[in-house]
């Protein structure tokens, strides 16, 4: 019987061995999944013209905005998606919670675009892509342009609303009307 228990003792002993020595810190622990960042898409106004500059903003968890934000930009050229330029975002503020990326822009030809994001992730924080598509043109129409909001709004705290419209059209007051969805149906 003693013989039959040595090995569980021995095994016994050199779990326990292992566990103490990852608990000091002299072996490596096993590594944990990286979280999501809160990384947003990129923001765009929605009338861009060809070789206007226009402004891409976007959002990541304040904890997370360590390296830089790539920006792709690819043109849908007969069905296929074209990569035609690359610029990288700069960090621009930030709330308790959140840090803003943006970049000043140009597109250099009419047609359909998508505006890539690429957030490199860290340990801690998983690497992210995510993109949005959108219309160029030869010119703006004068029509304002889709207002632009934060990524995360919290409930009694003010936030900005922001957007564009053409100096000669700007001849009165914009109507901002807000909606919330509850349970798929706009209120």
């Amino acid at each position: 019987m003693v013989k039959r228990m040595r090995p569980l003792l021995v095994a016994v002993g050199v779990v326990t061995l292992l566990v103490s020595l990852a608990l000091f810190g002299v072996l490596p622990t096993a590594a944990t999944a990286a979280t999501a960042s809160g990384f947003s898409e990129p923001f765009t106004p929605a009338a861009i013209a060809v070789n206007k500059p226009f402004t891409v903003t976007g959002f990541v968890d304040k904890a997370a905005a360590t390296g830089p934000i790539k920006l792709l930009f690819y043109q849908n050229i007969r069905g296929s998606w074209v990569l035609q330029k690359t610029e990288y975002a700069r960090w621009s503020g930030y709330t308790d919670t959140v840090t803003k990326y943006l970049a000043d822009v140009t597109v250099p030809y009419e047609g359909t675009w998508r505006i890539g994001a690429s957030y490199g992730g860290n340990e801690a924080y998983a690497s992210e892509y995510k993109y949005r598509d959108l219309q160029v043109g030869a010119k703006l129409n004068a029509n304002a342009t889709g207002p632009m909001v934060p990524y995360w709004l919290v409930k009694d705290k003010p936030f900005t609303v922001t957007g564009f419209v053409d100096k000669a059209a700007a001849t009165g007051p914009i109507k901002l009307l807000f909606y919330q969805n509850i349970r798929g149906s706009w209120y």
